[in-house]
């Protein structure tokens, strides 16, 4: 039987995907398991731009136990995320929520029950703010990759929540223009990073320049846009990270 043995299923775009379709997968699995199969043991599903999504229909996701990677991009009718659709998925390490632009700020403490993630993508979630950053901050301790791009209501106090992110080498903040030199000093303590995104953050300028020279494993850093940023401070930074590419 072919089903059973399928690992990466591809539903999106698709614009009349809707819950009851979740469901009839669900079901699915449930007939393969009492017929004495061993069932669907998908590792990658991408359900991205499917506008008839919502969080009852994530419900039915519960199964996926073997579960890698989410993606969930663009879903726009998706508007919360509830913790027990989550805790059977513990095997997952990708999860991206990108432009899941009416997803609460209060869902996003939900995400911390999935220890196992690596890459996580909330950009341009812009419900988010700083308050919802410290449970993942605090549940996420093997993250390696955010992206956190456009979530234009984040600020200097959640750049030090994610401190705690100790294994983090890839962090992308582009266009969050909120945040500056005070948080940037929180973000040279995040000793692993490999690379680091800030384009259009204007309020960064040499003096937060400072505090990045203590990533000596950085290897790309992208300041295309910050406007507060000099030349001379720019030449200075890359005297101190010469492994590094620093795109400006």
């Amino acid at each position: 039987m072919v089903w059973p043995s399928l690992k990466n299923l591809d539903l999106g775009p698709v614009d009349k995907l809707s819950n009851e379709h979740l469901k009839a997968l669900d079901d699915l699995q449930f007939s393969f398991v009492m017929s004495g199969n061993s069932g669907l043991s998908v590792e990658s599903l991408n359900l991205g731009r499917t506008q008839q999504i919502t969080a009852e229909g994530l419900a039915h996701l519960a199964w996926l136990c073997n579960l890698q990677r989410l993606t969930l991009m663009e879903c726009g009718n998706l508007t919360a995320i509830k913790v027990a659709h989550l805790t059977s998925l513990t095997q997952l390490q990708y999860l991206s929520l990108r432009g899941c632009v009416k997803i609460k700020n209060k869902w996003f403490s939900s995400l911390n029950t999935l220890s196992g993630l690596r890459h996580l993508d909330l950009s341009c979630c812009k419900q988010i703010i700083d308050k919802g950053l410290a449970p993942l901050a605090g549940g996420l301790s093997r993250l390696r990759h955010l992206n956190l791009s456009w979530c234009d209501r984040l600020t200097n106090v959640g750049l030090k929540r994610l401190r705690t992110l100790s294994l983090l080498e890839h962090l992308s903040l582009r266009g969050v223009r909120q945040i500056a030199d005070v948080g940037v000093r929180h973000l040279g303590e995040l000793s692993e990073l490999q690379c680091l995104r800030v384009e259009s953050c204007w309020g960064i300028t040499d003096t937060g320049l400072n505090h990045l020279t203590q990533l000596l494993g950085l290897r790309y850093l992208g300041m295309a846009g910050c406007e507060g940023v000099s030349t001379e401070g720019i030449a200075r930074l890359r005297k101190r990270l010469p492994k590094a590419v620093i795109v400006y």
